[in-house]
């Protein structure tokens, strides 16, 4: 077996995933194999009609000491380090032969360079190094995103990114890319976390206040793919304020195109006069409600998703339809474990969710009006929306002290929140584009979403008032649920949760025997006493991993608590990984410790918004039961 084969037999048992990698790179490369003068194999590589080294002509190993002996100070700090090209193996090497750091991640962005090494010299020493964490390799326009995504997942303290300057100069726009990613992905991570941490209870509440209203409510299946050879566009109408420009534009359009209120732009749109197909909300704060509040809700239908504020769906006159997001685990467990109702992916802004249900419905081109993602003409919101006080718009306009390019070409005042919902959408945006649907932007002045084009409405009413004309509302397209169904519906979601209230007893008694093992496990570390220390670790292994087991864990901890959880599994690898009794009982006091407080505090509460949530069900069930 040669070098090549070996080296293909270990990435398949180890790296699996990079061996399409190896099928898809192309043989035939003007990039030639050579020597250094002390017998390393190199490589001159050729880059806009340009050919380098790889290495040193003269060692290559000398060169990757003296590149890691600048970085010294920079990795010496480091506890998660992401190397961008690792050559022939040596700069990876010597990196890994000289930093400290618990976790490695490995991004080759050329696969001829990759395939070389495996021709050239034995991976095995390198790659058999348990600290590597991820191992990507090409030039994909989305892998620098993937690679984001993973590693902003993962890190838990000091990081930093390392870049051979070879690399620096054969691949600078990759490497800018990347850097934008992760900082970006970072930014959204510490948003989410600090999202479900804020609004960690008043999700659950709403989740579980609106299980009635799925229960009696019909999901949206049957629009699946519903306009997908009619050529139908659908326009995404949000209430930034460029709205008030295109607005006048809708009413002529209402039977030529689909016309999706996203959230709060509902308020605008009535104020005009104009009303949409349908409504999509999913924000479950006090303010959302307001905008319902201001309404008439009787004349256009709402798509519910299960976090909106559930005094929204209390006091909603027209007709109701459901949708879930794909991580609403309680929802899944709850009422819908057949998985029958439409899953999306999460995002931060409701725009998000109404792109996804257009494009569920056969909808390859979708426009966005009144889609500024940032405070144009400082400005907040289009006029008619007015769920939120003159003070208070003034003072997130006064604190937004960041910019964004506009698609005119100027600036916008914008703020790190707003940045976040702006990065999400440009995030969806690419995985729509992968699956074939066009997102043009149409908000004048508003933000640049990268990976959309810029068209005006004036330009575009003409072809579209070329459409022909058509119903376009959804309610008669929708089987109502007959009252044996809706009964049923009711049931079973009531028993589940009586279930789920005998298993937070159940495991609330575990919880505070473990969180008497900590303190246990504190005295016996004081003391000094091995024998105890790994007795008590071993109970609070036994205890912790039937508390994981169970379904209340998985769905509805794993839910609420996922900030906290998050933050536990970050120090999980350093924990097991370490030998010490008397640092591993520490780490355990230090991180399981907050994680189990937190869950004992959080029981209680629980219990009492799955008791609100039956005592709910069984009042719509005796309210139908009298129909």
């Amino acid at each position: 077996m040669d070098l090549y084969q070996s080296n293909v037999k270990f990435l398949t048992k180890n790296y699996p995933a990079l061996l399409q990698i190896l099928e898809n790179t192309e043989e035939e490369t003007r990039d030639e194999v050579v020597l250094t003068r002390n017998n390393e194999p190199n490589l001159v590589v050729t880059s806009d009609g340009n050919s380098y080294f790889l290495h040193s002509r003269y060692s290559a190993k000398e060169e990757s000491k003296k590149w890691i002996h600048t970085l010294k100070e920079k990795i010496e700090s480091s506890k998660h380090i992401l190397i961008f090209g690792i050559g022939l193996g040596f700069f990876l090497e010597e990196l890994l032969a000289t930093t400290k750091a618990k976790y490695i991640f490995i991004y080759e962005p050329s696969s001829k360079i990759f395939k070389t090494w495996l021709k050239v010299k034995d991976i095995r020493p390198a790659l058999s190094n348990p600290r590597i964490k991820l191992f990507a390799v090409g030039d994909d326009e989305y892998l620098p995103l993937q690679i984001a995504n993973e590693i902003a997942g993962f890190v838990s303290g000091s990081f930093c990114k390392v870049t051979p300057p070879i690399y620096e100069k054969l691949y600078p726009k990759i490497i800018t890319q990347l850097d934008l990613e992760l900082k970006d992905m970072i930014i959204q991570q510490i948003s989410n976390m600090q999202t479900r941490k804020e609004y960690q209870e008043t999700w659950l509440n709403n989740i579980l206040g609106n299980i009635s209203h799925m229960s009696i409510s019909p999901s949206i299946v049957e629009l699946k793919d519903l306009w997908k050879d009619d050529k139908v566009k659908a326009i995404v109408v949000g209430s930034g304020p460029s709205l008030k420009k295109d607005i006048h534009y809708l009413s002529q359009l209402k039977d030529k195109c689909l016309i999706i209120a996203a959230g709060s732009s509902i308020q605008a749109m009535e104020h005009f006069g104009v009303y949409p197909h349908f409504i999509v909300s999913m924000d479950g704060s006090l303010s959302n409600y307001e905008v319902f509040k201001n309404i008439d809700t009787s004349k256009v239908p709402l798509i519910l998703l299960p976090p909106v504020h559930y005094k929204i769906t209390d006091h909603f006159k027209g007709p109701m339809f459901c949708a879930k997001f794909d991580n609403d685990l309680i929802t899944n467990h709850i009422f819908d474990q057949d998985n029958r109702i439409p899953g999306f992916i999460s995002t931060s802004t409701v725009t998000g969710t109404a792109i996804q249900l257009a494009a569920y419905m056969g909808i390859t081109q979708i426009l966005l009006m009144g889609q500024d993602l940032s405070y144009t003409d400082d400005e907040f919101y289009a006029p008619g929306v007015n769920h939120m006080s003159d003070n208070s718009k003034e003072a997130h306009i006064s604190s937004a002290n960041e910019w964004v390019d506009n698609v005119e070409g100027g600036k916008n005042r914008t703020k790190g929140s707003m940045q976040v919902l702006l990065k999400d959408i440009q995030v969806l945006v690419k995985i729509m584009t992968l699956k074939g649907v066009e997102i043009i932007n149409t908000s004048k002045k508003g933000a640049v979403i990268e990976g959309t084009d810029w068209v005006s409405m004036d330009e575009l009413v003409p072809e579209l008032l070329q459409q022909p004309s058509r119903s376009l509302e959804i309610s008669s397209r929708i089987s109502a649920l007959s009252l044996e169904a809706q009964l049923e519906n009711l049931g079973r979601s009531t028993m589940s949760l009586s279930k789920v209230l005998q298993q937070i007893s159940k495991v609330d008694i575990k919880i505070k025997k473990l969180l008497k093992l900590m303190t246990k496990l504190e005295n016996a570390i004081s003391a000094r006493n091995l024998k105890q220390v790994d007795h008590v670790l071993n109970e609070i292994n036994s205890l912790w991993q039937w508390t994981t087991n169970q379904d209340i864990f998985k769905v509805f901890y794993n839910y609420s608590l996922g900030h906290y959880i998050n933050i536990y599994m970050r120090y999980v690898p350093e924990i097991a990984e370490t030998q010490d009794s008397y640092k591993k009982g520490r780490l355990i006091i230090t991180h399981l410790g907050k994680l189990i407080e937190q869950i004992h505090s959080f029981n209680p509460e629980m219990t009492t918004l799955i008791q609100a949530a039956i005592e709910k069900n069984e009042k719509v069930t005796h309210q139908i039961a009298l129909k």
